[in-house]
């Protein structure tokens, strides 16, 4: 009996001892395992390690009086570790709602901010505004008493040239005795100038009778002017010619040898005319005549004659005296030479830019003041105009 009882206590403290060294043998090998993980491991899981060897060394080993308790509480920190970190990923993925709050509130005041500077740009828009046309304002005060004190001085100028009142005479609109008579004089003149007049049916046959065209264009050159009727039909009959041809035309076939088809030998370009007619377009005109050739050689490719063609490349209008004879000079010849003179757009060819530059103004100082409807037909073919 004693000798039972003996053996059982025997195999007991055996049976304790193993299980405490399987114990602390499977608490070192997880320490070690732990300890040469990457860095990639999470800290929370290093520090579990650490807590649960609080006896370890530099090299990772575990002190062997490790105990079951130690490990209990290595099981509890690294349980603890994981949930922390299981906390700290659902709080990246789901924000809560104290940080959605101040996510929105941090847009709020972004919007109120560029409202804020957009109000402030459109009050210094306005002020700029104010400031300019303040600033147009002064300039017209200067420049009406500028025109206030050479009117002044030519009066005094006057006065004292005739040494009488007398002659300063004015009537009731403000304009001197002599102003009236210039005035009157011009209508005068104007009524006496002789006055072209050209029908549809005349301007249909310039196609047929090109030569036709050198009787208008010579009235022109001595000073007569078309009627307002007759203008408006001019432009009327371009705008209509101008519109049948396409936007694009290419020359460079027409040149070419006969052989291979072609009509013309040389194509002249004019550049800017700018409403100079006598100085500019009729020496041009005579130039590709031959009137004024010097040689054998520029006596070919006129586009008269269809051996040749010329292009008039934009802004006939503005700037000299004698636009609206321009103007209906070249529309003209258009009509006459449909296949040898082709007229090109121009800047000055809008409505805007020749009522600014002068054209308007010239065709109302040659027609009077009611020319809308001429002005309009200029508009259409200038719209017309490749």
């Amino acid at each position: 009996m004693i000798r039972s009882v003996t053996s059982v206590s025997k195999a007991y403290r055996n049976a304790t001892t193993l299980r405490k060294f399987s114990i602390t043998h499977s608490l070192r090998r997880s320490t070690t395992a732990t300890m040469m993980r990457p860095r990639g491991s999470s800290s929370s899981t290093r520090a579990a390690v650490a807590i649960a060897n609080p006896h370890s060394n530099g090299s990772g080993q575990s002190s062997s009086t490790s105990s079951s308790s130690h490990l209990a509480f290595a099981i509890a920190a690294t349980a603890l570790a994981t949930a922390g970190s299981s906390l700290n990923a659902t709080r990246r993925n789901n924000p809560t709602k104290n940080e959605a709050i101040s996510h929105q509130n941090a847009d709020a005041d972004m919007l109120a901010l560029g409202k804020s500077l957009q109000a402030s740009h459109e009050r210094q828009m306005v002020r700029m505004a104010k400031l300019l046309h303040s600033l147009e304002t002064l300039a017209e005060e200067a420049e009406k008493d500028e025109k206030k004190k050479e009117l002044d001085k030519q009066q005094q100028q006057s006065e004292k040239k005739d040494g009488n009142d007398a002659t300063t005479n004015t009537t009731d609109n403000g304009t001197t005795t002599a102003a009236r008579e210039e005035e009157e004089e011009k209508q005068e003149e104007t009524a006496n100038t002789e006055m072209i007049c050209i029908s549809d049916a005349e301007l249909d046959a310039l196609s047929s009778s090109p030569d036709l065209v050198w009787g208008y264009i010579e009235s022109l050159k001595n000073g007569a002017i078309y009627g307002r009727e007759d203008v408006k039909r001019i432009a009327r009959a371009a705008s209509t010619a101008l519109r049948s041809e396409p936007s694009l035309i290419d020359l460079s076939k027409r040149c070419a040898s006969k052989e291979n088809g072609g009509d013309i030998e040389t194509v002249t370009v004019v550049g800017d005319l700018h409403g100079h007619f006598q100085c500019s377009l009729v020496k041009i005109l005579d130039m590709l005549s031959g009137k004024s050739c010097t040689s054998d050689e520029d006596e070919h490719g006129s586009p008269w004659d269809g051996t040749g063609a010329v292009v008039f490349n934009g802004d006939f209008v503005d700037r000299g005296k004698n636009s609206v004879e321009v103007l209906l000079a070249l529309l003209l010849l258009k009509l006459a030479y449909p296949n040898n003179v082709y007229l090109n757009r121009g800047n000055h060819e809008d409505s805007v830019i020749a009522e600014v530059y002068g054209c308007k103004d010239e065709l109302q100082a040659r027609y009077g003041q009611d020319t809308k409807e001429m002005w309009e037909e200029f508009e259409n073919a200038f719209a017309s105009l490749p």
